[in-house]
């Protein structure tokens, strides 16, 4: 179905009518002729990226093509939108996939296509708000002060950094501190920076890069871009048909991806997409080593600027050179006075992104805890929780394996070690544990210090995860005094195995490989810390070596917390009064038994 303003010359196509006109070869050549023209169109409003974009996600969104034609049929605007099939909501055709969102125009017939496009957009469709979500530098806007009351603009600085001769990228990496991370990098394995054209070179690097950026957003963000659209790798796939689109860079240690971007080429820029690094080599700053890197590299193509985008993170502040201005804006299809009152007061957009931030991960916590769906539950787990506050004694066992005890036979290999795949499978066991978001924080925390993660996935889920901390002198516990370790020691520590799959022996061959893997890398000793409500698995423990040495202990008083070492009281029974009360008791690798439920 099409519409025609006789002022204007405005068609609205959408559905089959749009498919049938994008196919078209001569609306084409038009379409192009005029992204040419338009000053301030970006490459997020031109062909390859948005007929792709209409054929990737065509199952979700219905296209929806704006016209402006002269009566010589010559195209004076476009606007390319796409309506959602799943809410009924219209977007700019790309929806988050265009860092740009406009129209396009010929020079001086931006402000009467614009209006008469959404006068005709109005009419045509219930949806009753449009939002672009960043105009590129140089939109015309004098037509916003007409429509004041039925749309919302608001300024948003963009930051860019210049690739032009006399830029300070080479300074930056000539500094003291770059080099010594440099240096420490060379020592890890060979460093290579290159760009990567061949569409199936990328297809298997993007594999590599997913899992990256994932976790790197789920981290930060409690975004999984990948994980939460089954589309986007498809569409990126499909991208790589158009070679003068999508510019890839990666950064190699050893031919393994430590860092990379995958950006667009908008004209004599590229735009920051997708920037990731992995978290086991971030002390090494090879986030910021790649963005130098990428700005000679961009240097030597030609380009003259590298757009970090408007709004986001703090890092671009260090990279920009200098900044213009995007803007955001709201526009009303159908006004009403609610439309206008929620606009103009209610408009989520003015939130700064802390704010979203902060307000994102306070809605993943009620939905992840369900207080509401879980309301039975509740007297229980606050009582439970104020005593642990109140009164409460913490116990970790400390038991240690060397490397000549029973010597050193090969596991079968059943765990990944530092595989960041298997920590975005991580779910929540319970509505009172923490969020996946919380965990990923504290991996990548971790990773980025030096700790290795073994795990396993079964189901197409976490089911295991243990963490090792190798050659240490010192091991500082959360609950107890500093513990010295022997020289080339290692530590195990925070072991979970999932309710549903305990009593395979995960946990005991976990730990046989975890010693195998230390012992290869000349660690004599090692020590694992268990927490007092996982001494059930202490018999999968000492069935992989390991021998019971002692405990730390935390008691907290209404307050008052005091921190001590011992071992649990031994009482000596008979063999039979042991077979009678056999799960009351429990033995350790030395032959003791130790009555479970003593006071510490």
């Amino acid at each position: 179905m099409s519409q025609e303003s006789d002022s204007a010359m405005i068609r609205v196509h959408r559905g089959k009518q749009a498919v049938a006109l994008i196919a078209d070869s001569a609306f084409r050549q038009k379409w192009a002729a005029l992204y040419e023209a338009c000053p301030y169109g970006t490459c997020f409003q031109d062909i390859p990226f948005v007929t792709t974009w209409y054929r990737s996600y065509a199952e979700r969104f219905e296209p929806v093509i704006v016209e402006g034609a002269e009566e010589d049929s010559s195209l004076t605007g476009l606007l390319t939108l796409a309506l959602s099939k799943e809410n009924n909501t219209l977007v700019p055709a790309g929806t988050d996939h265009a860092e740009y969102q406009v129209w396009l125009a010929r020079d001086g017939q931006s402000d009467n296509f614009i209006e008469s496009a959404l006068n005709c957009l109005g009419q045509e469709f219930s949806a009753g708000q449009l939002r672009f979500r960043y105009l590129p530098t140089g939109t015309p806007l004098e037509w916003s002060v007409r429509w004041k009351g039925r749309c919302h603009l608001r300024s948003v600085p963009r930051l860019l950094m210049s690739t032009r001769p006399g830029n300070t990228i080479a300074q930056s990496l000539r500094k003291r501190s770059m080099r010594s991370r440099l240096n420490r990098l060379k020592r890890v394995g060979e460093i290579t920076f290159r760009r990567v054209v061949d569409p199936a070179e990328i297809s298997a690097l993007l594999d590599e890069i997913i899992p990256l950026h994932d976790f790197r957003q789920g981290a930060a963000y409690l975004n999984y871009p990948f994980c939460s659209d089954v589309l986007k790798k498809p569409f990126h796939l499909a991208m790589m048909e158009h070679p003068n689109l999508m510019h890839v860079t990666v950064l190699q240690v050893n031919s393994r991806i430590v860092a990379a971007h995958i950006g667009l080429r908008n004209k004599q820029q590229v735009s920051l997409g997708i920037l990731t690094h992995s978290p086991l080599f971030s002390q090494y700053s090879v986030g910021k080593f790649h963005i130098l890197l990428l700005g000679l590299d961009l240097q030597n193509e030609g380009f003259t600027d590298f757009d970090l985008t408007p709004g986001g993170e703090e890092y671009k502040e260090r990279f920009a050179s200098h900044r213009d201005e995007a803007h955001m804006l709201d526009v009303l299809l159908r006004p009403s006075r609610v439309r206008q009152l929620r606009l103009h007061l209610g408009d989520p957009m003015r939130f700064n992104g802390f704010t979203r931030l902060r307000a994102r991960e306070i809605a993943a916590q009620i939905r992840h805890r369900a207080i509401i769906s879980n309301w039975l539950m509740l007297p229980g787990e606050l009582i439970r929780q104020l005593k642990v506050a109140l009164w409460n004694t913490k116990e970790i066992c400390l038991y240690s394996r060397n490397r000549s005890r029973n010597g050193i036979a090969q596991p079968h290999w059943t765990m990944r070690r530092d595989c960041l795949q298997d920590l975005l499978l991580f779910k929540p066991p319970g509505p009172w544990q923490r969020p996946r978001h919380e965990f990923l924080r504290e991996a990548a925390d971790r990773l980025k210090n030096g700790y290795h993660v073994y795990t396993h996935v079964l189901d197409g889920q976490l089911v295991h995860y243990g963490w090792l901390l190798e050659k240490q002198e010192n091991c500082p516990l959360p609950e107890g005094p500093a513990f010295t370790l022997p020289l080339n020691s290692a530590v195990l520590f925070d072991f979970y195995t999932h309710l549903n799959y305990r009593g395979l022996g995960i946990y005991a061959k976990s730990l046989r490989q975890i010693f195998f893997d230390a012992a290869a890398s000349e660690i004599q000793h090692i020590y694992l810390f268990v927490p007092e409500n996982e001494t059930t698995a202490g018999r999968e423990i000492e069935n992989a070596g390991f021998v019971y040495e002692k405990s730390f202990f935390e008691g907290n008083r209404f307050g008052r917390v005091r921190r001590w070492e011992g071992t649990p009281p031994v009482v000596t029974v008979s063999k039979e009064f042991l077979r009678q009360s056999e799960n009351q008791f429990e033995r350790n690798s030395s032959g003791r038994t130790l009555i479970k439920g003593l006071p510490k």
